[in-house]
Parts: C-alpha cells; structure tokens; sequence
C-alpha cells in the first residue's frame, strides 16, 4: 500500500506491506495526525480502515477528519462558526459526504487488553472486509494508535518492555497470517530529542526487532 509521502515510500520499501510498520515521535507532534492522514488515503482507494485508538473517542477525531479532508480550520469546525461562510460550509458537508461512503472504522481500546485488541481486529476483518478463498483477508488497513501497556494484568509477571514485546509478536503473527498491513505507533523516550535511531522509541528492543520498519 503505497503511501501519499514519497520520501516514507522509499524507506519502506515501496509502501506497507503485511505486517507492522512502526512510527515513533515524541508527545503532541502529530502521530494521530499521521494515522489518520494515511486512513484517508487508503480510504480514497478503496479499501476498508480500522482505526484503533487507545485514547480518543469518535467524537474527538472526527473533526479531525473533517478538517483533514476539507482543508478548514479545526477549531472553526468545533465552535461551528462554519455556518457564516458559504464555502467552508459546503466543504465541511462535502467532506461529511466523503465519510459517509468511505469505509473508514474506529473503535476505542482504551484500557483493553491486548488479546481483546486483537479480537477486534478479527471480528471487524469477518464482518465488514471478508476473506479469500486462501483464507488471507480481502484489502484492508489496520492503523494502531498506540502501543503501551494498558492493563495491569499484562504485568503479572513480565516487566513493561516484555509486554510490548508480546504485543508487536502477536500483532506480526496476525498481520502475517492474515496478509494485511497495520501502521502501528509509539512514543518517543527524551533520547528522542537528540537522537535518532531506534533506541529513542521507549522499550524499544522488542518494538524495534520485530517490526517490518520502523521510523521516527
């Protein structure tokens, strides 16, 4: 699945594939922004989008989208103030339109385990993308935003880092068994302030190793 930024195509070798690709940046630089950028995007092709949101309900991105889409002020979509401009107006309804037809999904995950996670991901892959006959899923996207530790159950007895690890394992092994591609996120550590490889993501051993690309 090619993406709409050439620079990000080229190294990832062309685009998403099957697997987990990572984006990892600092706090309120933009990550959400990226996931739902590339929803669009995929979402102007054709094919399906499942959003997973570990933090933010429906009624906060979609504004989000809408903005994206019409190229209109967020804030001015928010308080309303639309409605005294014709034009923006009218691409605010037209970018409404858009989302209509466009399959585009998101479910909040909050405080979910991971395995529930997981289960979201396959119930939505049943019911609105389909399989194949070789038993690989239809064209689909899956965008996760973002990976942490979300239950104190996932601690029982592993430590942090060994729990993102299990995570992006059993994400990859999804991902591979069904053949789809999921644009996942994490967090940058202060090292990412000053420096830039793979060490700057926080526990980023097991993110870094199993992940089909990751970027910063």
């Amino acid at each position: 699945l090619p993406l709409p930024w050439p620079r990000f195509n080229a190294s990832i070798g062309g685009g998403l594939r099957s697997g987990a690709h990572i984006v990892g940046a600092r706090l309120k630089v933009g990550k959400t922004s990226i996931g739902l950028m590339t929803a669009l995007h995929a979402a102007s092709l054709g094919i399906p989008v499942l959003i997973l949101d570990t933090e933010m309900m429906i009624k906060d991105v979609l504004p989000r989208l809408l903005a994206s889409i019409s190229e209109v002020e967020i804030n001015q979509i928010e308080r309303g103030v639309i409605v005294k401009d014709e034009l923006k107006k009218k691409k605010v309804f037209n970018s409404i339109g858009f989302l209509e037809k466009a399959n585009i999904f998101h479910r909040n995950v909050g405080g979910y385990e991971f395995d529930e996670i997981i289960s979201t991901i396959r119930r939505w892959m049943y019911t609105d993308v389909g399989l194949r006959e070789n038993g690989e899923a239809n064209p689909m996207l899956v965008i996760y935003d973002y990976f942490k530790v979300m239950n104190a159950k996932e601690l029982t007895n592993i430590n942090e880092t060994q729990a993102l690890g299990f995570q992006v394992t059993k994400l990859v092994d999804f991902t591979k068994k069904y053949n789809f591609p999921c644009m996942a996120f994490a967090q940058l550590n202060r090292d990412g302030i000053s420096r830039e490889d793979s060490a700057a993501i926080g526990n980023s051993d097991r993110l870094a190793q199993l992940a089909n690309s990751v970027s910063l």
